[in-house]
Parts: structure tokens; C-alpha cells; sequence
């Protein structure tokens, strides 16, 4: 034992409390309430153009965040006298509003003059959005980017004619930190025998003009149904990516497939990847790609009523592209939700500054004499995944039919995550945010004192979180000593001299952005 005392505090900064509760699925009604987060806000309604009208969500993704924060959500418009509904891109530079102020994007012409199904929206690292929509009358796939220094629309085209027995059902546009454009849609209806669905691919690297859609499906099978593809490539180079979809592989029977490519998009595995399959359905997936090129993917293991959610993790996308069996091994294979429950349609989203992949889901209640009611989710993972938060619970819905649809979530710049969604009662699209960012964990050191005139600790660090060693004489007043250094997600030992100093106390202090 040193004369020197100098107790190591390893600080946490505002230290958060998740309040979540999981409801069982029952028949008989749930508790009076439920435990609905804190941590999020009320939600505000997203108005309308047209006095009156009702905004509602779409199957495709609809919320898309700016460097600026200014939040992009797409919807549908239907006028109270009802009619055929009108594709609406709104916005709004003031989210944190109680109400706030939205305005309305006139679409590009290309999009008006043929109607727009299964709308999509994405940012690009220039700030740029990106629309994708699907033209029933014509069965074509369009794209268009708004240019956020202008207010204008640029490279309107169409990239895709679909055949008259195989529509377009499901499509989704990511850009990559590449620049590259890449289109996911399914061609056909799992839903209907004749018309039976399979996943296509299409890309645009940056400073071409022209998207090449890949002459075969990313199936590559002769599957029932292949269909929902999903992606987030926002926050990877493009290096690796992964599209993951629910493919029926015998009448009825669901499992979860998945395909690689380690060269941008350009060539793909000749045999897709079963990432779950067995007794039940695994069901529809949410995929994301991280800036370290590890894969995040949720999917939902249904037995009848049953379904649990599993989150895996893959980290090597070259040797998966590379081998020979077709059943993915992951990483790590984590079940989100207790037994006994009814959990489904997961949505991710990642937060690129901080390295933070969210993972929300769908609770499912059959409550007798109120019918099928849905409740949203959320948790989220650091430092690649390893480290899962508590589950945060978003609401608390009461009433048959009020259950939440069309669910979106997106990370703003700052950390802060935005949930997009609508109810059945009322059909209004409302916004909500997740008042404070995640704060940086307590990671334990291992603490050496070779000599009495220095220290020696070594922790894991987390991603773009700052460290800074402070010392103090009464544990009131810190002052820093050295430099801050900035982590990276890898280990890191830190030295620090303690020759000369009668009595002091360190701590590590550290701060997320």
C-alpha cells in the first residue's frame, strides 16, 4: 500500500433509469397502466394540408433527419370527404415544439403525374433526401433528390418496369457514406399463390447517372415467397452490406434469409444465407450496418400467437460472402423479449456520431372482448452491440383498435431519436422524441500501481465518447490533468503519475457528444 491515496472513480454522467415493463399476453385485461418511458415526449399530431384531412403512414420508411435537424416525414393525405389520397412530404426546423410548425414540399412532377405507392425517404450524408415511390399505373419505380441548399428536385427518373403479373409490393432506397444509391423492393405478393414475390436489387455508385438493376433476384431461389427486404446502409462505406428478407420456403412456413456483398453491391453471394429457420415462422427482419461493417439484425421467432425477438450480430461480412455453408453463424444471438409473449416487426435505426443502434419492435396484446392492440418498444445497443440497454416502453394503448401503425424511427445529428407512427382510431400521423441522449456506461478498469510513482488502468472505451482524467484534494473542485482523448470502441490503458502529490483523488470523466 501506497502513502498516496488515491481511490480510482470511473463516472458516469447523468446516469439514466429505463422504466419498461413487458405486458404478457393474456386474455383477460392488463394492468390499470403500464409503464410507458419517461424518457419520451408527448406526441404531436403532424397536420394536414387540407382542412379537415387525416395524415397517415405507409409500409415504406417515412421519417429522414438533416444535419440540421430539420425532420422530413412522408405521408398519405385523405380528405374528410374522403377520396383517393394525396402523397404529402412534410417538414419541420423546429421539432422540439410543443407545436411546432410544419411546411409541405410540392413532389416532383414525375411523382404527381403518376401517383406514388409505397413512398420511401432517405438522407444522405450531404443532406440531400432521397424519395423512391412506385407508379401503379405504369408499374414503374421512380427517384428523385430534393437538394437541401436549393429547395429544388433534381434526377427525377425511373429505374424499374415491373411485369403486369408481378407488381412492385415493397420497396426501399439507402444511400450509403460512399454516396452510392441502392434500391430493395419485392416483385409480386407473398399474399397472393399466383403471383408469388421475390427480392430484387438495384445501385447507382456516386457520379454515375444511371441505377443497374441486377438481372436476378437476391433470393436466387425457386422460394414460394421471398419478400420485405430490408437494409439500413446509412451508416457503413458500402464495404459490406447486408439485405436481409422472410422467405417461405414450404406453404406456410417463414424462415429468415439473408445475402452479403463485400464489394459494394456489385456481386452477391450465388446462394443466399438462412440466418433462422426451424419449427414456426421466423418472421419479418430489421437489418442495419454499423460504421464498424458489423451487421445488426432483429427478427421475430412465431409460434401461433407466440413470438419472441432475437437480436444477432454478424462481424465478418468477407468470410460470410465467402462461405461455403449456407447457415450464417452469428456473433452474438441475444432474445430481446421474455417467453410467453407476442413480439413482432421490428425497426431499427442507427446513430452514426455515437455509434448507437436502436432496436424497437411491436408488443402484441389479444385481450378478450378487445381484440388485437399493439405497443411499441425499443432498446438500444452500444458498444457493438455488446452492451444492451434496459427495454424502454413507448405506450400504453388501451382501446381495441387504437393499436400504433406504420412505426419509423430515425437518430437526429445531435442523438436525439425521433418516432414517427399513426393509430388506427384516429389516423393521424403524430411525431414523438426521445427527450435525452443515451449517457456513457461505467466501464470497470483494471487498475495497476507498479511503483508509488505512477498508476496504470486499462477499460474499454466506447466509440466518440470523450475521456478526460481529473484530480481533485476534496473531492469538490476537479481539475484536468493531461489531455482528453476521444474513443474508438478498443481498449485503452492509461498512465498516470502520482510522484509528489501528498493526498489527491482521480477520477475518468466521460462525456458523450
Amino acid at each position: 500500500m501506497t502513502p498516496f491515496q488515491l481511490p480510482f472513480i470511473v463516472r458516469n454522467l447523468l446516469a439514466t433509469t429505463f422504466l419498461g415493463l413487458s405486458l404478457s399476453l393474456c386474455l383477460t385485461p392488463p394492468p390499470a397502466t403500464a409503464q410507458v418511458s419517461a424518457q419520451w415526449s408527448d406526441p404531436v399530431d403532424v397536420p394536414p394540408v387540407l382542412p379537415g384531412a387525416t395524415l397517415g403512414g405507409g409500409v415504406g420508411y417515412s421519417l429522414a433527419i438533416a444535419s440540421t435537424g430539420r425532420i422530413y416525414t412522408f405521408a398519405m393525405e385523405t380528405p374528410a370527404s374522403g377520396g383517393i389520397p394525396a402523397s404529402r412530404l412534410k417538414y419541420t426546423d423546429a421539432p422540439r415544439a410543443s407545436s411546432p410548425v410544419w411546411g409541405n414540399i410540392p413532389l416532383p412532377t414525375s411523382a404527381l403525374g403518376s401517383g406514388v405507392s409505397s413512398p420511401c425517404i432517405v438522407i444522405d450524408a450531404d443532406d440531400n433526401l432521397h424519395l423512391a415511390w412506385y407508379a401503379p399505373a405504369t408499374r414503374r419505380i421512380g427517384h428523385a433528390i430534393y437538394l437541401s441548399t436549393s429547395g429544388t428536385w433534381t434526377d427525377e427518373q425511373f429505374l424499374y418496369t415491373a411485369s403486369a403479373s408481378q407488381p412492385v409490393k415493397y420497396m426501399q432506397v439507402e444511400v450509403d457514406r460512399s454516396g452510392t444509391i441502392h434500391f430493395l423492393w419485392h416483385e409480386g405478393d407473398p399474399d397472393v399463390s399466383a403471383a408469388s414475390a421475390d427480392v430484387r436489387y438495384a445501385r447507382r455508385p456516386s457520379g454515375s447517372a444511371t441505377f443497374t438493376v441486377r438481372s436476378t433476384p437476391l433470393n436466387l431461389t425457386a422460394a414460394l415467397n421471398a419478400a420485405f427486404p430490408l437494409a439500413h446502409f446509412g451508416g457503413c462505406d458500402g464495404a459490406a452490406l447486408a439485405v436481409a428478407w422472410r422467405e417461405e420456403t414450404t406453404p406456410g412456413g417463414w424462415d429468415v434469409k439473408m445475402n452479403v456483398s463485400n464489394d459494394n453491391g456489385v456481386t452477391w453471394r450465388t446462394t443466399p444465407l438462412v440466418v433462422a429457420n426451424g419449427p414456426g415462422n421466423q418472421w419479418d427482419p430489421s437489418i442495419v450496418i454499423d460504421r464498424h461493417n458489423i451487421v445488426h439484425l432483429t427478427y421475430p421467432d412465431k409460434t401461433g400467437i407466440v413470438s419472441v425477438l432475437h437480436y444477432l450480430r454478424f462481424d465478418d461480412v468477407p468470410a460470410l460472402f465467402a462461405q461455403t455453408a449456407t447457415l450464417a453463424q452469428p456473433l452474438s444471438d441475444r432474445q430481446l423479449t421474455p417467453d410467453g409473449e407476442s413480439h413482432e416487426l421490428p425497426y431499427s435505426c442507427y446513430d452514426f456520431q455515437r455509434d448507437i443502434v436502436w432496436l424497437s419492435w411491436k408488443q402484441r396484446h389479444i385481450i378478450e372482448s378487445l381484440g388485437l392492440r399493439d405497443d411499441v418498444l425499443l432498446v438500444h445497443a452500444l458498444r457493438k452491440g455488446e452492451v444492451v440497454s434496459e427495454t424502454e416502453r413507448l405506450s400504453d394503448v388501451r382501446t381495441s383498435g387504437e393499436n400504433i401503425r406504420f412505426p419509423d424511427f430515425q437518430a437526429a445529428p445531435d442523438g436525439h431519436v425521433f418516432f414517427t407512427y399513426e393509430t388506427g382510431l384516429d389516423t393521424h400521423m403524430k411525431l414523438m422524441e426521445r427527450l435525452a441522449t443515451p449517457d456513457p456506461l461505467a466501464l470497470a478498469p483494471s487498475l495497476t500501481a507498479s511503483d508509488s510513482s505512477s498508476l496504470e488502468w486499462a477499460f474499454p472505451t466506447e466509440f466518440a465518447v470523450s475521456y478526460q482524467v481529473e484530480s481533485s484534494d476534496d473531492l469538490v473542485t476537479w481539475t484536468p490533468v493531461g489531455d482528453p482523448f476521444t474513443g474508438d470502441g478498443e481498449d485503452a490503458t492509461v498512465v498516470q503519475a502520482i510522484t509528489g502529490q501528498a493526498r489527491s483523488f482521480l477520477r475518468l470523466r466521460s462525456t458523450r457528444p
